[in-house]
């Protein structure tokens, strides 16, 4: 595992637990994919859009900071988000 991915969810953890604490009972883990926005931990838990939105312009650096999201960088993004769902799972399920 990547420790840049593992701080980022780390992050994205603390956020979850400050903000929704039961995230973890909320999260759909059957339905749970990072590769959607609707389906990811965020988007279940509070709503991706709104939460990423409230950040404004440096809302995508900031889902990226929490291991919500990663950006497009070729052939390796989907090995990336294989690795970024089994880190939330780890610390979901």
């Amino acid at each position: 595992m990547s420790s840049d991915l593992e701080d980022a969810v780390d992050k994205g953890v603390t956020y979850l637990d400050r903000n929704m604490p039961n995230w973890r009972q909320v999260v759909d883990w059957n339905k749970f994919t990072m590769q959607d926005p609707s389906k990811c931990v965020l988007g279940q838990a509070l709503g991706y859009r709104k939460t990423v939105g409230e950040y404004g312009h440096d809302g995508g650096k900031w889902a990226e900071d929490h291991g919500f999201f990663i950006p497009a960088k070729g052939e390796s993004t989907k090995s990336r988000y294989n690795e970024l769902e089994l880190l939330w799972r780890k610390r979901g399920e």
